[in-house]
């Protein structure tokens, strides 16, 4: 997952202004001052796979598409600022070539699915101005199997009502 949380926190750093800190929510450090960006991949599916044919070195490919839902929390130093990053990241959601270049042709945005949306939270006495934003995505994953040599294949069946079967060893 590493890989594809580099790739989202490049793309959200470019389509966020200057001066804002984009970081994975709930590491165990302690949070930089606001204004800033946090996000995690909070849900995932696979949506379909493929598997492709074993080469000559017994290696197959596996091609894994998933959907995955990025959650992020806006901070701001007021409402208005958190709330104006928010509209800074919808204006360029849609920026193709930009997202294509932080995230490559592996991973692409599909829709917004929440927000953004007002959350403010009190920590002590004092407002902690929040705004939350999802986005739905997806992504692909390219894996490889060392599936080994074949050294046996067995066939059976029916032909015309005679049963025939045969095993052939490589």
């Amino acid at each position: 997952m590493k890989p594809l949380y580099d790739k989202c926190i490049a793309w959200i750093d470019a389509i966020t202004p200057a001066g804002v800190v984009v970081y994975v929510r709930d590491q165990n450090a302690p949070a930089p001052p606001s204004p800033r960006v946090t996000l995690r991949i909070v849900t995932t599916s696979e949506t379909s796979n493929y598997r492709g044919g074993i080469n000559d070195d017994d290696v197959q490919t596996v091609v894994r598409w998933h959907g995955f839902t990025l959650a992020m929390q806006i901070y701001g130093t007021t409402i208005l600022e958190a709330q104006d990053i928010a509209q800074s990241i919808m204006d360029q959601v849609h920026f193709t070539e930009l997202r294509i270049d932080h995230l490559g042709r592996n991973a692409t945005f599909n829709q917004v699915i929440a927000g953004p949306t007002s959350i403010d939270g009190v920590i002590g006495a004092r407002i902690e101005p929040r705004v939350t934003l999802d986005f739905q995505m997806s992504a692909v994953r390219d894996i490889t199997y060392n599936v080994g040599p074949i050294e046996e294949v067995q066939f059976a069946g029916d032909v015309s009502g005679i049963a025939t079967g045969r095993n052939v060893t490589a």
